[in-house]
């Protein structure tokens, strides 16, 4: 009985949550969309790709994933938010 009632409860959510979803605005410009990105990523400080850890200046913590003998060390120590939109562009 619990678990249908949770189950109810967890449609209900999603219903009320969905319409949400459809009438969110994209951003308008990719500065927009790198300031978004950036608030999104304030609590969860890991690069998509190489799971390496960045701080709030953005400056990656190369030992943490491994990548201390990147061949380009200066590129590899940056955050690049256009690097998460390449997946995403066919999409858009």
């Amino acid at each position: 009985m619990f678990t249908l009632n949770l189950q109810k409860l967890r449609l209900l959510v999603s219903l009320l949550v969905l319409p949400l979803a459809l009438f969110a605005e994209p951003p308008h410009s990719f500065q927009q969309a790198k300031r978004i990105a950036t608030q999104l990523f304030a609590e969860h400080r890991l690069t998509l790709y190489c799971h390496c850890a960045f701080d709030a200046n953005k400056h990656i913590d190369l030992a943490s994933c491994q990548m201390q003998e990147a061949a380009d060390k200066k590129r590899a120590s940056r955050v690049e938010f256009e690097h998460m939109l390449r997946r995403f562009s066919n999409v858009l």
